[in-house]
């Protein structure tokens, strides 16, 4: 059954900061090795945004998992996987992760929080995940525990087929001559088949004004 998928306004504008330049077909078989039983705390990435962004509401840190990502044995279970650090002054903001769809694939996320210690605070359900715009995540503020945002693969949506529709408004300004312009909007609905995959793009947004 396809389910609808409503890429509200902000989402949109959200989209040409995390639609990801891979057009790669999805990998459902992972051949992992040296796998480790812990991820490595030490090689999580940071959400500190850069100084040119120190004031911005809203900002994203993308990244890959792919072949050549360390790989992570949890519950027997074999996978690639990644870590965010949760800033220090997160309280109150909101913390978006998950998967962009990219134009043949996408990435079926797993995503949990992490103590200091690497120790599994929170693990997000399935139900707990939704496309908000292009990009099928979960939402949440951080705890007082939470350190780090582990993000793996779900083996069980791996190969599984995602069709859904995204519907919108596209924008579309005319120039003329004159140095005049106008701007007329047209719906959007637009089909949106991918398989779930091992190996894709992963994102994390930070809202640090949610209230607004």
């Amino acid at each position: 059954m396809r389910s609808r998928v409503i890429a509200l306004s902000l989402g949109l504008a959200l989209s040409g900061c995390v639609t990801a330049p891979v057009y790669d077909s999805a990998v459902t078989r992972y051949s992992g090795t040296n796998c480790s039983a812990q991820p490595d705390l030490a090689g999580a990435i940071s959400l500190i945004p850069p100084e040119k962004k120190k004031k911005a509401k809203i900002w994203s840190v993308p990244a890959q998992l792919n072949g050549v990502s360390p790989c992570l044995e949890m519950a027997g279970a074999k996978g690639p996987h990644l870590l965010y650090v949760i800033p220090a002054d997160a309280t109150g903001k909101v913390l978006e992760v998950g998967a962009p769809l990219e134009p043949l694939r996408i990435f079926a996320p797993k995503i949990a929080l992490l103590d200091a210690e690497g120790k599994a605070v929170r693990e997000f359900r399935a139900d707990e995940f939704m496309f908000r715009g292009p990009v099928y995540s979960v939402q949440f503020r951080p705890g007082e525990r939470d350190r780090y945002i582990l993000v793996t693969s779900n083996n069980a949506n791996v190969g599984k087929k995602y069709d859904s529709i995204l519907v919108g408004v596209a924008a579309n300004t005319i120039y003329s001559g004159s140095g005049y312009s106008s701007t007329y909007y047209t719906g959007v609905d637009e089909d949106q088949r991918r398989i779930f995959s091992y190996e894709g793009s992963v994102v994390a947004t930070v809202y640090s004004d949610p209230a607004k």
